[in-house]
């Protein structure tokens, strides 16, 4: 592994992201992501930003949480970028 230098970073040229929803709707977590990708569009053409939803319809787990959420409603975006040096 080499060490990273964050002297000089360089330029951002691809952002990847995901936006997540847990025991809200479903298009809770399109209108984040289209609204990332607006915002993020007008500065660079490279984004892609996924969307992961889950419900409370699933099944009950041992742990007693269902369909991989928690007890209460959230929503997140996780981004990531590449610049130009490969940092």
């Amino acid at each position: 592994l080499n060490p990273i230098d964050f002297v000089d970073f360089g330029k951002v040229k691809r952002v990847r992201g995901t936006a997540v929803s847990c025991r809200i709707p479903p298009s809770s977590a399109a209108r984040v992501a289209h609204s990332v990708k607006g915002v993020m569009h007008r500065l660079l053409p490279d984004v892609w930003i996924h969307t992961d939803v889950h419900s409370s319809s699933g099944k009950k787990r041992k742990s007693g949480d269902v369909g991989g959420c928690g007890p209460s409603p959230g929503l997140s975006v996780n981004l990531t970028a590449t610049t130009t040096e490969g940092v």
